[in-house]
């Protein structure tokens, strides 16, 4: 039996990126050392993304960087509507072991809400704890710890 990784790469470029795309950058190059390991990978990612992986799920069709330009109530909904599309596929199937999640405070605090039903998550912060004091200091699923 194989292990299965939702990779969620996010909803704001492709992987790999064409250009700049740090989170995308570790995605594309973590993704293939775990399918060489055997890891199965479900790419969360935006469709225009051309990483080879065993499954991808995509809700947007092209990146949405670009919208991160625009005023932020017109831009708050990106994340969760990409989460939510994450959060459909965990709960419509049984094959996922494991979340790996790059989608900064947004993805910690939608798979922490899943509860204990929930595949486990590991989440890669890519900016600094200061960011967002209020999620990562006071969250037990930033520590792991309840």
């Amino acid at each position: 039996m194989s292990l299965t990784v939702l990779m969620n790469a996010g909803p704001w470029l492709p992987v790999p990126p064409k250009g700049y795309g740090g989170i995308e950058n570790i995605v594309a190059t973590l993704v293939p050392e775990l399918r060489r390991l055997g890891v199965r990978v479900v790419l969360a990612t935006v469709g225009t993304s051309e990483l080879p992986v065993d499954e991808r799920l995509s809700v947007f069709a092209e990146g949405q960087f670009a919208a991160l330009q625009r005023p932020y109530n017109q831009v708050c909904g990106i994340s969760q509507a990409h989460l939510n599309g994450v959060v459909r596929a965990l709960r419509a199937r049984d094959d996922i072991d494991l979340v790996h999640d790059h989608v900064e405070a947004a993805g910690l605090a939608t798979l922490a809400a899943l509860g204990p039903d929930a595949p486990p998550a590991l989440h890669t912060l890519h900016w600094d704890l200061a960011k967002h004091p209020e999620l990562y200091g006071t969250s037990t699923a930033a520590t792991g710890y309840g």
